[in-house]
């Protein structure tokens, strides 16, 4: 089998997924019929983690990646503001997994800086939202992108970098328990925000 790639990042993995988005065999099982149009509604941060995945993981990993495909797809909510407010709980439980599997010390050291950052991020959130203050949307969207851009992109090279030189089976074992964790953060996320909602 080949051996995983160099895990650099191509940052513009937070934009929408594409057919030659590089997500190679896990994107092309959702690309047919039914599946077409919801290929381009993923969640960017959940698309980031899935093409980070992907890329640490030998042939074997990325073909049983294939199976979270069809809950990729579509994953995005539909309302900007509710996928940029899940993006610290989706980083945080991936860096909590990378911080688990991390191949050494100094490597766990790293994921846990930014796991500090990625739950301050979610308290920043909450508070928010416990007492609003008079921020307007575009500023709101501004400091998400940001954070997205920034935080969260070094968040997942370091998840990455973490596992990357684990032997095969526990290299491929740990990506999928980031997709998978992230997948279910991101779905318990949004049956919290339904059952909240007025």
């Amino acid at each position: 089998m080949d051996a995983a790639p160099s895990p650099k990042p191509h940052w513009e993995q937070f934009a929408r997924l594409s057919p030659t988005d590089g997500m190679g065999i896990i994107w092309d099982s959702v690309l047919d019929g039914a599946h077409r149009d919801a290929a381009i509604r993923a969640h960017p941060v959940l698309a980031a983690v899935a093409r980070a995945c992907h890329d640490v993981s030998s042939d074997l990993g990325r073909t049983r990646l294939m199976a979270f495909a069809a809950d990729l797809a579509d994953s995005a909510s539909g309302d900007a503001s509710v996928d940029e407010q899940a993006d610290p709980v989706i980083v945080t439980v991936v860096l909590e997994v990378a911080r688990r599997h991390a191949a050494t010390a100094r490597l766990r050291r790293r994921v846990k800086r930014y796991l500090w950052l990625a739950r301050h991020r979610q308290s920043t959130l909450a508070s928010r939202r416990a007492k609003p203050r008079r921020l307007s949307r575009w500023t709101r969207h501004a400091a998400a992108v940001v954070w997205r851009h920034g935080i969260a992109r070094h968040a997942l090279e370091a998840a990455n970098t973490a596992i990357i030189n684990l032997p095969e089976p526990l290299r491929d074992r740990a990506a999928k328990r980031m997709l998978v964790t992230a997948l279910s953060a991101w779905y318990r996320y949004l049956a919290r925000r339904q059952e909240t909602a007025p």
